[in-house]
């Protein structure tokens, strides 16, 4: 899935080489001018031809700076990457649990159909910010399935929930670890287009600051309960 940053314009090298040129042309006239002076006076025209070399000097560093940019723009999205898989499988896990829940005869209904609308929220969302939304109401509705579930020693004792329990239990590890990751690409990518003069580049190149994917103060004080009980689940299996 695509990464959509703050803003969804591309980069585009087009306007820092047109600003690059505007550049050379506002500071290198005068060189110019001064050159044409002194070149009437019979002495070398040093000026003249710096102000030809200030051109290709810009273009060449203007042109590093941007593929740096693009380089760590990449590796955001590389690293967003691994946070969709995983967060795509967990959104499979879920669906098979509810699918298991289905088979028993149970009276909370509202969770299920809370659970089936989260999950079903949190799919093809693009924006980093509003899919983070998305992900954490789906843990919050997941928290209190799993509570309804406890309930139920017949659906606990199903060896096939206990198994997409264990892997829903793996999959939540590895998005925290596909998070944490993605995070640190996103404050060295982020601190690269606001360091002057890259700030200038990535604001004619249209780069734009990357958004964090982080859970809120609520999951994080829940996410512990969620695991708790799945790693109880598991033991009461054994």
């Amino acid at each position: 899935m695509m990464l959509v940053m703050t803003d969804p314009k591309k980069p585009n090298l087009l306007k820092p080489l047109i600003f690059c040129f505007a550049f050379w042309a506002i500071v290198g006239f005068p060189l110019w001018l001064i050159g044409i002076i002194i070149n009437e006076k019979g002495e070398p025209n040093g000026l003249l031809f710096l102000w030809w070399l200030l051109l290709p000097i810009f273009a060449y560093f203007l042109i590093i700076f941007y593929n740096r940019l693009v380089q760590e723009l990449n590796l955001v999205k590389n690293a967003w990457s691994q946070v969709d898989v995983n967060l795509q499988r967990r959104s499979d896990l879920v669906e098979n649990l509810i699918r298991v829940v289905n088979q028993y005869t149970i009276h909370e209904h509202e969770t299920l159909i809370t659970v089936t609308q989260a999950r079903s929220g949190a799919t093809g969302i693009l924006n980093v910010k509003e899919r983070s939304t998305a992900e954490q109401k789906l843990s919050t509705a997941l928290l209190s399935f799993m509570a309804v579930v406890e309930g139920y020693p017949e659906l606990k004792a199903n060896q096939v929930f206990i198994k997409l329990q264990d892997e829903l239990t793996n999959t939540e590890n590895m998005i925290a670890l596909a998070r944490e990751l993605y995070n640190n690409q996103v404050v060295r990518y982020n601190n690269q287009i606001q360091v002057f003069p890259k700030s200038i580049l990535a604001l004619t190149a249209n780069f734009a600051l990357a958004s964090f994917f982080h859970a809120t103060e609520e999951a994080r004080h829940k996410t512990p309960k969620v695991r708790k009980i799945l790693s109880w689940e598991q033991n009461s299996s054994d």
